[in-house]
C-alpha cells in the first residue's frame, strides 16, 4: 500500500504542478492584458487632452466669429440709418424741385 500511496501522492503533486502551471499562463495573460490597458488608458487620455484643446481652441475661434457678426450687425445698422436718410433727403429734394417747378411753371404763364 505504502508503494501506491506514494504513487497517489507523485500523481497528486503532477496535477498540482500542472495547476499551477497553468495558473502561472493565466497570470501571465493577466499582466498582459493589463498593460494593454494601461496604454489603452494613456492613449485615451492623450486623445481626451487633444479633443479638449481642439474644442477649447473652437469655442475661441466661435466667440471671435461672434464678435465680428456683433460689429457687422452694428455697421448694417448705421448704413440703413443712412439709407433712410438719404431716402428722406431725396424725397425732400423731390417735393423741393416738384413744387418748385410747378411754382416755375405757373410764373411763366
Amino acid at each position: 500500500m505504502e508503494n501506491n500511496d506514494f504513487h497517489e501522492i507523485k500523481l497528486g503533486l503532477e496535477l498540482v504542478k500542472k495547476d499551477i502551471q497553468q495558473f502561472e499562463r493565466i497570470i501571465e495573460k493577466i499582466d498582459t492584458t493589463n498593460d494593454r490597458i494601461q496604454e489603452l488608458i494613456m492613449n485615451i487620455s492623450k486623445i481626451s487632452d487633444l479633443h479638449e484643446q481642439k474644442l477649447f481652441n473652437n469655442l475661441k475661434d466661435v466667440e471671435y466669429v461672434w464678435n465680428d457678426i456683433e460689429k457687422m450687425n452694428k455697421r448694417i445698422s448705421i448704413l440703413e440709418n443712412y439709407k433712410w436718410i438719404l431716402v428722406g433727403a431725396i424725397a425732400i429734394s423731390s417735393f423741393t424741385i416738384n413744387v418748385g417747378a410747378q411754382f416755375f411753371l405757373q410764373a411763366i404763364k
